[in-house]
C-alpha cells in the first residue's frame, strides 16, 4: 500500500510538486491547471517573474508563459504596425526625417508605448526604405533652417577656441605621467617622435625616443636620445632598483607573484621595513669591497 503524505497547510499543498502522469504536459496533449495554481498564478503574477512562477508551481516555463497570455495577464502588450501606418511611412521617408516622423507618429497614431526614432528606423529596415545622399541632405538642410538641430558643442568650442595645428599640449599617459602632444592636420602625435623624425627621417621599428634629462616639458630637439627597447627596459629596471621604489621592493617580496606584488603595495609599513633592510645591505656590501681593496 503506498503511503500518502499529509499536508499541514493548503499554502504547502498549493506548491506541491504536481504528480507527473496527471498533470505534466507530454508531447501532442494540452496541459491542464488545477484551480489552485491558476489562483496562485493571478495572486503572484505582478511579483513574480514567470520563470520563479514556474519554479514555484513546478512548472514548465512554457506552461506559465502560455497561461498567463491565455488569461491576459501581458508583461508587454505587442503593439503592430497597421497598414495606414505603414502606407504614411512608405509616402513620407523620403522627405521626412525618422525623428520627425516619430513626433508626427505619436500624434497621428497613439499608441500605449510612445513612438521614438529606433521605431521609426527598424520598420524602414525591414521594409527597405533606403534615403539617398540627396534625400538626405534635403532632410538635413530643412530642420537646421529650422533650428532644429542641436549645435551647442560646436558654438562651445568657438567660444573656448580651437587648438590650431603647431600647438603642443600635455598627455597624461594610463600610468599617470605627462607626455607632449603635437597637433599636426587635426591630428594629436606624440611630439618626441614626431620631432625626431622630422629632424632624422624614419623610426626604426623597436627604437624608443626618450628624453635625456627624464623631463617632458623641456621639448628640445637637443633633449631627445634614440635607443632601444631593450635598453629602455634595462634603465627602467635601474632607476627602480637603485631607488627601492615601492614596486620594485613589493616584486622583491613577492618572488616573481605579480598578484601578491599588487597585494603588497597595501603594506607601506611592511614595505618601508623591507627598504631599510636592503640599505642596510647594500652599505655592507660596500663597505667589505671597499676594506678588500
Amino acid at each position: 500500500m503506498v503511503e500518502r503524505k499529509v499536508y499541514s497547510t493548503s499554502a504547502e499543498k498549493l506548491l506541491m510538486p504536481a504528480p507527473l502522469k496527471r498533470y505534466r504536459s507530454t508531447y501532442g496533449k494540452k496541459y491542464i491547471w488545477r484551480k489552485s495554481q491558476i489562483y496562485f498564478l493571478k495572486a503572484n503574477w505582478p511579483k513574480m517573474s514567470n520563470r520563479e512562477l514556474a519554479k514555484k508551481l513546478n512548472l514548465a516555463l512554457t506552461n506559465v508563459r502560455e497561461k498567463c497570455y491565455e488569461l491576459g495577464l501581458y508583461r508587454m502588450r505587442m503593439e503592430y504596425w497597421t497598414l495606414e501606418q505603414e502606407g504614411f511611412l512608405r509616402k513620407n521617408y523620403k522627405s521626412i526625417g525618422d525623428m520627425e516622423l516619430a513626433e508626427i507618429f505619436n500624434n497621428k497614431f497613439p499608441k500605449i508605448k510612445s513612438w521614438t526614432k529606433h521605431h521609426i528606423e527598424k520598420k524602414r529596415s525591414y521594409l527597405n526604405l533606403k534615403r539617398t545622399r540627396e534625400q538626405i541632405l534635403r532632410i538635413y538642410q530643412r530642420n537646421l533652417d529650422a533650428g532644429r538641430l542641436n549645435k551647442y558643442h560646436t558654438n562651445r568650442f568657438c567660444q573656448i577656441g580651437w587648438a590650431k595645428d603647431g600647438a603642443i599640449r600635455m598627455w597624461l599617459n594610463q600610468d599617470g605621467k605627462p607626455k607632449p602632444k603635437i597637433k599636426i592636420n587635426g591630428h594629436w602625435r606624440f611630439w618626441n617622435r614626431w620631432a625626431w623624425k622630422k629632424k632624422y627621417g624614419r623610426i626604426p621599428k623597436g627604437t624608443m625616443i626618450t628624453f635625456k634629462d627624464g623631463n617632458p616639458y623641456h621639448t628640445r630637439i637637443s633633449n631627445l636620445e634614440a635607443i632601444s627597447r631593450a635598453e629602455l627596459t634595462r634603465r627602467n629596471a635601474n632607476k627602480s632598483s637603485i631607488g627601492l621604489s615601492d614596486n620594485y621592493i613589493a616584486a622583491v617580496l613577492a618572488h616573481g607573484d605579480k598578484e601578491m606584488r599588487n597585494e603588497m603595495k597595501n603594506y607601506p609599513d611592511i614595505i618601508s621595513l623591507k627598504r631599510k633592510e636592503l640599505q642596510i645591505r647594500r652599505k655592507l656590501k660596500s663597505h667589505g669591497e671597499t676594506h678588500r681593496q
